[in-house]
């Protein structure tokens, strides 16, 4: 995986929103700091953290892959 510019590692993937059940795409950080690739709710941060971290599937992370960089790393 592509490193980011704070040296940790990340990847792509898809995680379903508790609220409304559509699947988020998201960039994840080793280090558990997530964004959605556009505008990201809190509620999606705390869950994809859960998701990486405690190694839960209750939030749907799935297609867990390499991220190129992007024009700002």
């Amino acid at each position: 995986m592509p490193k980011t510019r704070a040296g940790g590692r990340r990847a792509i993937g898809s995680v379903r929103h508790p609220s409304t059940g559509h699947d988020e795409l998201v960039v994840c950080t080793v280090r558990g700091l997530s964004r959605r690739v556009g505008e990201l709710h809190d509620d999606m941060h705390a869950l994809v953290w859960h998701v990486l971290n405690e190694g839960r599937r209750t939030g749907g992370l799935r297609h867990l892959a390499p991220c190129e960089p992007t024009a700002d790393d």
